[in-house]
This record gives structure tokens, sequence and C-alpha cells, in this order.
């Protein structure tokens, strides 16, 4: 789906037709269906960016009719999804490239310092657990050292008949 989206994109740009909400939504919710991270935060980063250079451009030419003006706007509920999708993946600086576009395009400071504090959150528990499956592997790496030179170890425990 991602790679069909991606290749309409680009004979829309060779077209010379411009993306809009809808393409750049669309793309986005692709990359997040596929987990493709780093393809749904470049949309999302091109999007934002778009956002800015309809402004200065809005800025320079008030003639401008207004269908070329509207800027381009990514869902609110897709920068969840896309920031929802980087953490799961374990990619906390991409989450924190989507909570900054989020920033940069309006969005309320309370929803972005939310957002913030949720990668953030998540990020410790990510490290948590990951320091602490490495303790338990070390452990048992351990006790398996002990027993092959036969010191006192749990590696097997009291209750378990080798036998069965």
């Amino acid at each position: 789906e991602l790679a069909r989206a991606k290749e309409m994109l680009r004979e829309m740009l060779g077209r010379g037709l411009q993306p809009d909400s809808v393409t750049y939504n669309s793309l986005v919710r692709a990359a997040c269906a596929e987990k493709d991270v780093e393809s749904a935060v470049a949309f999302i980063k091109k999007a934002s960016g778009n956002k800015q250079q309809h402004q200065q451009q809005r800025d320079r030419s008030q003639h401008r009719n207004r269908e070329q003006q509207q800027a381009i706007r990514i869902a609110p509920s897709l920068y969840d999804l896309t920031i929802k999708t980087c953490v799961a993946a374990g990619k906390f600086d991409s989450a924190d490239a989507t909570v900054k576009c989020m920033a940069e395009v309006g969005i309320s400071e309370l929803e972005v310092e939310l957002r913030e504090q949720f990668v953030a959150l998540s990020r410790e528990q990510f490290e948590r657990e990951k320091t602490s499956k490495g303790a338990e592997k070390q452990s048992v790496a351990m006790e398996r050292v002990k027993f092959w030179v036969g010191l006192p170890n749990n590696y097997y425990s009291d209750n378990e008949d080798w036998r069965q």
C-alpha cells in the first residue's frame, strides 16, 4: 500500500501537481500501517515545511487565490498514531521529531507537552525493560558458569527433575 502511495506521489509531482492535506494524511496513515516510521515522520516534516512555505508565500503575495493559499494540515489523530508507532518501534528520536512538528504547525502547547511527556515516559520504560532483561540474561549466564565449574548455583532449581 505504501509503495503504491509513494509511486502515485511521484507521478503527481511529475505532472506538476502539488500534494494537499488529503495526500499527506493518506501517506502518513499508510506508512504507519506498514510500521515505516521513517517515512511517516518524513511525510509529516514535509507537510509542516509546506505550511511554513505557504505562510511565507501568503506574506509575499496577498493576491493569490484562496485555494493556493491553503496550508497542508496533518490530522491530529495521525500525529498521535505516528508517535505511538515510533514508540512501539523504539524510535524515540522520530517520536520527538513528530512532536516538534506539532509545535511548529501551531498545535496547542498543552497538547505538545502531553505528547512530550508520553514519549519521555515511554523512553524511560523502554530503557528500564532493556536494562532488566540484560541483567536477567547476565544472571542466568553467571549461574551457568557456576554450574559448569562446580560451584553452588541456581542453574537448576530444586523442584525440577532432570530425568523427566
